[in-house]
């Protein structure tokens, strides 16, 4: 994608194939300054997404819910066949500035362009085996949902803990070194075909990865793009962000000083492989406590050392050294996704 291909809206930037075409008056509003507010009233019709949705599908239990949306798993009127549905409101409260605490309704281009942004990220990943695949877009006078692929083994995050709870009953490892590799080698393909197409994750953490049924051998997906954001791959001017995004124990260096680009998501991909070959974060003493605070996060992010020892004597010398290259601090100095894509550990079958 060149920086002809892509249409600059506010602070993002769309691709013209993959947005969604919006003929709503009143779609204007996206075009708003970000921090100024839009009346609530006025985005009914924003995004020009179909408006069946209700009459489409019956709402059935809550798998999920985030900061943003809740997600549930939904059936097809006609066909009977289920789904995820991601719901996420147009609006969020919003303190009135009163003593009293009082909250309403409001929202900003900022965070509208937010959700637009999730849903283009989900169409321009549709045919990337690694991604949740969006069925369909739909909005009401409050809503966009967004019908997706349904994952039933849960997220991988659900699994870990599991196993961990069984490790500290028997002392097996939890995750062999097999495993890991199959988990790793999706996550590295799935933030190869993210950058490729000019997509920085941002939040790769294991809450992020379904497993697509229950079965031992199951496959995972990435399931949320609520925090990416586009970028255009190898322009001669650089990018670099300078807004944290993400969650603290998975960020990045980088992304704590605020100068970060897409090998950001390489860091939090080696967080997530020590801690899966190793049972334990590779930093605050395996685990971070609950009175821990942002500072202290991020002083172990930033200065100190890693036990690579440790992952040395927990697995083989091929994984050890994928993880090294990983978690290397100096993002100039840290494999891409495309270089990790070829190590030998990954490549091995």
């Amino acid at each position: 994608m060149d920086k002809q291909s892509v249409q600059v809206v506010g602070s993002l930037l769309f691709c013209p194939i993959c947005s969604p075409q919006r003929s709503a008056e009143d779609a204007g509003y996206l075009y708003y300054p970000s921090d100024e507010e839009i009346p609530v009233k006025l985005c009914k019709y924003l995004y020009g997404y179909p408006r069946d949705y209700e009459e489409r599908y019956e709402t059935l239990e809550e798998l999920g819910k985030g900061s943003f949306g809740i997600v549930h798993r939904i059936v097809d009127k006609k066909t009977g066949e289920f789904y995820a549905a991601k719901t996420l409101p147009k609006s969020r409260p919003t303190w009135t500035g009163g003593m009293d605490g009082g909250m309403r309704q409001a929202t900003t281009s900022a965070y509208l362009l937010k959700i637009q942004a999730e849903v283009n990220f989900l169409a321009r990943l549709n045919d990337v085996h690694e991604v949740v695949q969006l069925v369909k877009a739909y909005e009401d006078d409050s809503h966009v949902h967004l019908v997706m692929d349904l994952c039933t083994g849960g997220s991988l995050y659900e699994k870990m803990e599991e196993r961990i709870d069984r490790c500290d009953f028997d002392g097996s490892d939890c995750f062999d070194e097999e495993t890991v590799r199959k988990l790793m080698r999706s996550i590295i393909n799935m933030l190869v075909s993210c950058h490729g197409r000019g997509i920085i994750y941002r939040d790769l953490k294991p809450q992020n990865f379904l497993y697509v049924d229950e079965t031992p051998d199951s496959e995972i997906k990435c399931s949320d793009y609520g925090l990416a954001m586009s970028y255009i791959p190898s322009d001669p001017a650089g990018i670099s962000l300078n807004k944290r995004a993400g969650t603290p124990v998975y960020m990045a260096p980088e992304v704590v000083l605020r100068r970060y680009d897409e090998k950001a998501d390489l860091w939090s991909a080696g967080m997530l492989m020590y801690q899966l070959l190793g049972n334990k974060l590779p930093l605050w003493n395996g685990d971070v406590p609950y009175t821990a605070n942002l500072d202290d996060i991020f002083f172990d992010t930033l200065l100190r050392d890693i036990d690579f020892d440790f992952i040395a004597e927990e697995s083989s010398p091929e994984a050890a050294d994928l993880c090294k290259k990983l978690l290397t601090r100096d993002p100039d100095k840290r494999m891409s996704a495309e270089q990790a894509s070829q190590h030998p550990w990954l490549r091995e079958e």
